[in-house]
């Protein structure tokens, strides 16, 4: 596009095709010279930040927040399966030192605690003697009972 413009000042093309007069004008010349300079300058710097985000972002390994499974080349694998495929590793599973703490103490909390049995010596054994629990006061309307 810059040479077009200044072949065409050069050249007298307008001259030769409209049969205008004869006059350079540098300046238009010039003027479309900067302007296309300024405009590919624009363009070729968002080009370069978009390509460098686009780099950036393929960087990230997308895995699903449900499943954990691990999007390659748009096919969802497992993670055992991924790994396998990329690296020369193979896989097993275990937990980390959180994870595991975090797992005993949820264990701790659902389980039912149970008393220790008591060991006693066979003297210290005392035997006590209940009465048998008053039925009458459970229910008032009982005959024979006196009200107060």
């Amino acid at each position: 596009m810059i040479v077009l413009s200044w072949l065409t000042e050069l050249l007298h093309i307008p001259h030769l095709i409209f049969g205008e007069p004869f006059t350079p004008n540098w300046h238009r010349a010039l003027l479309r010279t900067v302007i296309i300079l300024l405009i590919w300058a624009w363009v070729h710097w968002i080009t370069r930040r978009l390509l460098k985000r686009l780099h950036y972002l393929e960087e990230f390994l997308r895995i699903c927040s449900w499943c954990r499974k691990v999007c390659d080349n748009d096919k969802w694998l497992t993670m055992e399966d991924y790994f396998n495929s990329k690296f020369a590793t193979r896989t097993t599973h275990s937990m980390c030192p959180e994870c595991l703490s975090k797992a005993f103490e949820d264990l701790d909390q659902k389980l039912p605690v149970t008393p220790k049995p008591l060991r006693v010596a066979a003297g210290d054994v005392k035997l006590i003697k209940q009465s048998p629990p008053d039925t009458s006061a459970a229910h008032p309307e009982t005959p024979g009972r006196i009200a107060s």
